[in-house]
């Protein structure tokens, strides 16, 4: 596995547990963010933080750090090609229910405003020129963002879909 997994939970379920994006990406340790892990279905509608496990003491750090998050419910470990891990698991926190369940449909444009200000509040998104302004675009269904696309792949997009792509649950899974 790469040093962080880039996927659609990344960019859009991790903002339920977190505060601000600087507090995984100073973590070490952190690979991903995800929502299903497909040998364990009966933990499906979690949400799951992979770490790459360490016996040093900023992995220990790292852990404690993410015990305290208020829907932490437990952790396991597993082993892949001989790199030892450590998925942290939480409970979908009740005010953000109906998000994560828009999330898996691709409705991201339909998350309540609260929602959307966390999403881009998590990741610094105050400017036009934020390198991940895309996720704005996506949230509000910008119509310059919807024109670009539209001319890129030669077809007029329906108002009524959203610009970005239905997760993909085969990377939306942490094993």
């Amino acid at each position: 596995m790469p040093k962080t997994v880039s996927n659609d939970s990344l960019l859009f379920i991790l903002p339920m547990l977190l505060l601000s994006y600087r507090e995984v990406d100073t973590n070490h340790h952190f690979v991903g963010c995800f929502i299903k892990d497909n040998n364990k279905p009966e933990l499906d509608n979690n949400i799951f933080i992979l770490l790459r496990k360490s016996s040093s003491k900023g992995f220990s750090a790292d852990f404690n750090f993410l015990t305290f998050l208020p829907t932490y419910i437990g952790y396991y470990d597993f082993t892949s090609k001989s790199i030892d891990y450590r998925i942290m698991m939480y409970q979908v926190p009740v005010d953000f229910q109906k998000e994560y369940d828009l999330f898996k449909l691709g409705k991201y444009s339909s998350f309540k405003e609260v929602y959307k200000r966390k999403i881009l509040d998590f990741f610094g998104i105050n400017t036009n020129n934020h390198k991940l302004i895309h996720i704005k675009y996506i949230l509000y269904k910008d119509p310059v963002w919807r024109k670009k696309w539209e001319e890129r792949i030669g077809a007029k997009i329906p108002e009524s879909l959203d610009l970005h792509r239905i997760p993909e649950m085969e990377n939306e899974s942490c094993c």
